[in-house]
């Protein structure tokens, strides 16, 4: 009777832990949509980036960031001279991870911005 118990117990241990795995997983969304210039070459180099599109209600939008918003690094990467392969999953985030963003609109200072990950609404 121990053993079965046991079992079933570590059993449902297990289910939790996939169970939160899985959430950890999950794709997040941030909200925007960035337009990149790219020196082509065998390793393409990022020349510069900005925000192409926010959608409402999303993190992005709550954090203040418009279209035409410079990004200057995306978590600690300067965008200028990285190269694309870098940063390519760097926007890609699950739910609940953080996305740091240094931007800068128009003429005014560089700052920091946080964002982070949610589900997708419908």
């Amino acid at each position: 009777m121990m053993r079965a118990h046991c079992s079933t117990t570590l059993f449902a241990v297990f289910l939790a832990a996939a169970a939160t795995a899985a959430f950890a997983q999950e794709k997040g969304w941030i909200g925007i949509t960035v337009s990149t210039a790219v020196e082509m070459s065998l390793s393409p180099t990022l020349r510069a980036a900005s925000v192409a599109e926010v959608e409402p209600a999303s993190p992005a939008a709550k954090a203040g960031l418009e279209k035409g918003d410079e990004i200057l690094e995306i978590d600690g990467i300067q965008i200028a001279g990285a190269k694309a392969a870098q940063l390519g999953g760097s926007m890609k985030k699950a739910v609940g991870e953080t996305l740091r963003l240094k931007v800068r609109r128009g003429s005014s200072p560089a700052r920091d911005v946080t964002l982070v990950a949610i589900r997708k609404p419908n």
